[in-house]
């Protein structure tokens, strides 16, 4: 069996260093090369056509995912495993969905690494039901995720984008009514694009500033968790004010390079006999970030 040439990619010098001495004695595995940057991994992969990526989620410009994603949309692409110092279900599902063949927390590589890349390259299973728990929900959720991405890759207009993201949101989400804002060109205002599942009429296009919206202003979710983070695009232009106590999720996305495209916004649904909302799930919160990530992809391209 000739060795496993094997690309280390991560921007933490010391834990190149330590990962190439815990390998040192694996024959079967040779390092070719390494990389510190999602972007040097991109020449390097296409300079030095390894079998095996070992990907550091998160690191300055292009990061593990995204470059992941690049890699994996090439011909003949190395399997990729995912690394990262926070293991938790978001990033797991981020990884898979990025088509990541693996994924280890670098608090687990010195007993998992070697078992996983056994696996990968047995050809006993297939590394997505190996690594990541076979889930028929997800499984629907990732199939509706790419056709969605297909569709988007292919429009013409925001118009057919916003319709787009609003017929798959409808699935994905049955139960959770919301709406997607697309930024505007002239003027970089946001205004409403599409809604879904029963949320709130409108009059007018309700616009509103980026300054308006705590996820805008972050560049990450943001929910009205806690008093005082109230969005103030909140009801805009909607005939009926909505209770201050509904809870709701807002999420931008963003191109690679980061400017800001839209804003998807949940209303949580209220809970039965009362007032008051649901806080917005793990489950939800994780399937709306993939899908700002697919979204935000697919337009970039």
């Amino acid at each position: 069996m000739k060795p496993i040439r094997t690309l280390l990619v991560d921007d933490s010098r010391e834990f190149l260093e330590s990962i190439k001495q815990f390998l040192v004695g694996q024959h079967w595995l040779e390092i070719v090369g390494e990389a510190h940057s999602g972007g040097e991994a991109l020449a390097l992969v296409a300079a030095l056509r390894p079998d095996l990526a070992l990907i550091d989620l998160r690191m300055p410009g292009l990061n593990g995912l995204e470059a992941a994603r690049c890699l994996k949309a090439r011909p003949n692409s190395p399997r990729i495993i995912i690394t990262t110092l926070y293991d938790n279900p978001e990033y797991r599902a981020a990884a898979l969905a990025a088509c990541a063949d693996g994924f280890i927390a670098k608090s687990e590589l010195g007993a998992q690494l070697l078992t996983l890349v056994e696996r990968l390259f047995s050809g006993q299973e297939q590394s997505e039901k190996a690594m990541f728990p076979e889930n028929e929900q997800h499984d629907c959720e990732t199939a509706l995720l790419k056709d969605m991405s297909g569709e988007l890759r292919a429009c013409r207009s925001s118009g057919e984008a916003g319709a787009i993201i609003a017929h798959f949101a409808r699935q994905l989400f049955p139960t959770v009514p919301g709406a997607l804002y697309m930024r505007r060109a002239d003027d970089g205002f946001f205004e409403l694009a599409a809604s879904w599942g029963g949320f709130p009429a409108t009059t007018g296009d309700g616009a509103f500033s980026a300054y308006e919206c705590w996820a805008l202003r972050r560049g990450y979710a943001h929910t009205n968790s806690r008093p005082g983070c109230a969005c103030e695009h909140i009801s805009r232009g909607e005939a009926h004010q909505p209770d201050q106590s509904q809870r709701y999720l807002c999420l931008p996305f963003a191109t690679f390079q980061g400017d800001v495209l839209g804003l998807l916004h949940f209303r949580c649904p209220l809970q039965a006999g009362s007032s008051m909302s649901r806080k917005p799930t793990p489950s939800t919160l994780r399937l709306a970030m993939i899908m700002t990530d697919y979204i935000a992809s697919a337009l970039a391209m």
